[in-house]
């Protein structure tokens, strides 16, 4: 299968992906928006161990599109602890890279 020798060809990758998270990843349909995320984790130390993937995205902080490229507005009851998080007045906005790349192009 495609994503697992894209894994096997990346071991740092491999290493930083456990089972549960590579199987939710599995179970995408469009290979390449698998690539695209294995990508990302590969670039990003999350400090929630990439909670969102191993629940098969449907566990995720309350974030929604607001337009721009790299931010969504984050909704969540207590965004300060999170190390993703700007505040910008009285908002906040969500710049993890994986949970940016979950809303807009798996609409999550």
């Amino acid at each position: 299968m495609y994503m697992i020798k894209f894994l096997e060809n990346d071991k740092a990758m491999a290493v930083k992906m456990d089972k549960q998270v590579r199987k939710k990843i599995h179970e995408i349909n469009d290979q390449q928006v698998v690539k695209k995320i294995i990508q990302i984790i590969g670039r990003m130390k999350c400090p929630k161990d990439f909670k969102c993937a191993k629940h098969g995205f449907e566990k995720l902080c309350l974030a929604k599109d607001c337009g721009m490229d790299d931010y969504l507005e984050c909704f969540d009851d207590d965004p300060l602890p999170c190390k993703f998080v700007l505040k910008f007045g009285d908002q906040f906005f969500c710049q993890c890279p994986l949970r940016v790349y979950i809303a807009k192009n798996l609409e999550k």
